[in-house]
């Protein structure tokens, strides 16, 4: 399977484009529909994030449904570096 392929990542843009939609439909005014389209994705491992960042970041290239996401992508700077341990 590749990201291409893989349904659970197509599941998420998916979803993802609802959010905008129903953002659209539900807010008044731009800053409250940006607002309502925010979400934020947790994941343990790194090289998830940046796939998962990835591959939105492309979708959102391609599918007009994900336009409103179209820039806003981001992951967290430090993602790669292992969180300091504490005691």
């Amino acid at each position: 399977m590749t990201l291409d392929t893989d349904p659970k990542l197509a599941r998420l843009a998916d979803e993802l484009a609802a959010i905008a939609s129903e953002a659209n439909r539900d807010a008044i005014g731009e800053q409250q529909e940006r607002d309502f389209r925010k979400i934020i994705i947790f994941t343990y491992y790194a090289d998830t994030a940046k796939c998962v960042s990835g591959y939105l970041s492309q979708a959102a290239q391609e599918r007009e449904d994900l336009a409103p996401y179209r820039g806003r992508i981001a992951m967290e700077p430090d993602a790669s570096r292992p969180a300091p341990r504490t005691h």
